[in-house]
């Protein structure tokens, strides 16, 4: 069972989360705590956060997942010049701003 997308050619998933050293695999496991069903594969897994952070942080990667398909829409309208999709990266944007205070700088870029 691996991941297959561009940049993670053949990734075998792994519930071990640790430093590797690169040169060490053709290609870097993924870690996962959930399969693409759902089913928890990693039992030994315990999130440190409160359960209803834990909902707000997924409902927030849905949020995105639906602004995905109206921004993208709108830009395929011509109602916006340009417009790029984080479709599979909600858990990066989510995940990442979670952490942040207020007066914390952020500095947005694509690519």
């Amino acid at each position: 069972d691996h991941v297959s997308f561009p940049g993670a050619l053949k990734s075998a998933f792994t519930t071990q989360l640790s430093f590797e050293h690169p040169e060490s695999y053709k290609a870097l496991p993924t870690y996962r705590v959930v399969d693409q069903h759902g089913a928890v594969v990693d039992q030994s897994f315990q999130p440190d956060i409160p359960d209803e952070t834990v909902v707000k942080l997924y409902k927030d990667m849905l949020f995105i997942s639906i602004m995905d398909l109206i921004m993208f829409d709108a830009q395929r309208q011509g109602r916006l010049s340009f417009y790029m999709v984080s479709a599979g990266e909600e858990a990066v944007s989510v995940g990442s701003s979670s952490v942040l205070d207020p007066e914390d700088p952020v500095y947005c870029q694509y690519r």
